[in-house]
């Protein structure tokens, strides 16, 4: 089936934007990242990954609906969704100083694929939590708790499994490029570090009312890049006019398995976007 998110009618000023930090063309969206340019080489059974941010968060509370129990200490912990405890680790923090919010960006699995949460911290206090995943459109509820920061870097062990392709996937979008590729049913292909990863596009968010320096307003596609022994996760922003555009940027990458970064780039791609209405289909056959 496919599916539209939720996301496009609700999220305005900062609640439009959930997940996007100022991506920019021709910028990395996320500037203090080092990324190697070449693939990390991991054993094929390395047990957890040392891995290093420039940053150490945590966060201890609860959600008002469906997430429980959140605990992060120094960048890892879980969150519980529908008493379901997820292992996750904040992989970038933004700080929305207009709007006095400083952002945890979890990304969380289980064997079946990807949770996506933004920890909203005013102060030491957490306030709000949005969230997304494979089967879930981009969700809000209020939390209680609290988030600390220290101004130093920390290596987090992370491990993660395996994480399955979706199967409820955002349609009627179209990429035309050498090397970023989607079709209507919300699949394609992305070149990529020397290796092509199939794209599966899982979630959408409309940040028309968002604004980067020239850049005024983009769709956002939550997706899956995979390969026989890869599972990633990124953002492609579509850069235009709500409908097409001719550049689009995938942001935020980051491999579960193997654990590892992926750079920001920018790919000329042209794109366009059908009338958004839900529509009957099965991806895959």
């Amino acid at each position: 089936m496919i599916r539209w998110g939720l996301g496009a009618l609700l999220l305005a000023t900062l609640t439009a934007c959930a997940g996007a930090q100022t991506p920019v063309v021709g910028d990395n969206p996320v500037a203090d990242r080092t990324v190697a340019e070449q693939p990390v080489e991991v054993a094929p059974d390395p047990g957890p990954t040392r891995l290093w941010r420039e940053f150490n968060v945590s966060s201890q509370g609860r959600g008002t609906r469906r997430i429980g129990d959140v605990q992060i200490i120094g960048n890892t912990g879980t969150i519980a969704v529908d008493d379901k405890e997820l292992r996750g680790f904040v992989y970038e923090v933004q700080d929305w100083k207009e709007y006095g919010y400083v952002l945890y960006d979890v990304l969380a699995v289980d064997d079946e694929g990807y949770y996506i949460f933004y920890l909203y911290c005013r102060e030491d206090a957490l306030t709000d939590i949005y969230w997304e995943s494979h089967w879930d459109d981009l969700e809000y509820e209020k939390a209680t708790g609290a988030c600390s920061r220290i101004q130093k870097p920390a290596e987090s062990h992370v491990d993660f499994g395996p994480v399955k392709a979706p199967e409820g996937l955002v349609g009627g979008y179209t990429i035309d490029s050498p090397r970023l590729a989607l079709s209507d049913d919300g699949t394609g292909h992305v070149d990529l570090l020397g290796r092509r990863y199939d794209v599966y596009a899982f979630s959408y968010v409309g940040c028309a009312e968002c604004n980067a320096g020239a850049m005024k307003g983009w769709d956002e596609l939550y997706v899956m890049l995979d390969t026989p022994t890869e599972d990633c996760f990124a953002i492609l922003y579509l850069f235009g006019d709500g409908v097409s555009g001719d550049s689009v940027q995938l942001g935020y990458g980051f491999c579960t398995t193997p654990v590892k970064d992926l750079p920001s780039t920018v790919f000329p791609a042209r794109w366009s976007a059908a009338v958004k209405q839900p529509q009957p289909s099965n991806p895959g056959q």
